[in-house]
C-alpha cells in the first residue's frame, strides 16, 4: 500500500498549486506542507479531513489504508435498500478507477443497453 507521502505528492503534483497557495486553502504553513511532502512528518486527523475534502479523495486512501480513492457520497445514493452491498461496492469500485477506465465502461455499458434494447 502507498504511503501519505506519495499520495500527497502525488495530488498536490497534479494540483499545480504552489506550497503557499495550497497552505492558504487548507490553513497550513509552508513549512508543514514541505515536510508533508518530505516525510517528516503528517498532518493531525482534522488536517487529514481538511487535505481530503480539499483534493476530494477518501482520507482512508491519503493514508495509504484503502485503494478507495474518492469518498462515496451517500446522500447522492438512492434511497435505502434500493443498492445492495454488491452495487455499493461496485460503485466504489468503479470510482477508484482512472477517468479513462471509467469513459471505457461507459462506453461498454452504453452499448450493451442499446444491444439489450434491440434484442427485445
Amino acid at each position: 500500500m502507498a504511503t501519505f507521502q506519495e499520495r500527497f505528492n502525488m495530488l498536490f503534483d497534479d494540483s499545480d498549486l504552489s506550497q503557499e497557495e495550497f497552505g492558504a486553502k487548507v490553513g497550513a504553513s509552508k513549512f508543514q506542507i514541505f515536510n508533508w511532502r518530505s516525510g517528516r512528518g503528517e498532518p493531525d486527523s482534522e488536517m487529514m479531513k481538511v487535505i481530503a475534502k480539499t483534493f476530494k479523495v477518501n482520507s482512508s486512501w491519503l493514508l495509504g489504508e484503502t485503494d478507495i480513492r474518492t469518498p462515496f457520497d451517500a446522500e447522492a445514493a438512492l434511497t435505502p435498500g434500493e443498492i445492495s452491498p454488491a452495487d455499493l461496492a461496485l460503485i466504489r469500485k468503479f470510482k477508484s478507477l482512472s477517468p479513462s477506465k471509467q469513459k471505457a465502461i461507459e462506453i461498454l455499458t452504453s452499448d450493451n443497453e442499446q444491444s439489450a434494447a434491440a434484442d427485445k
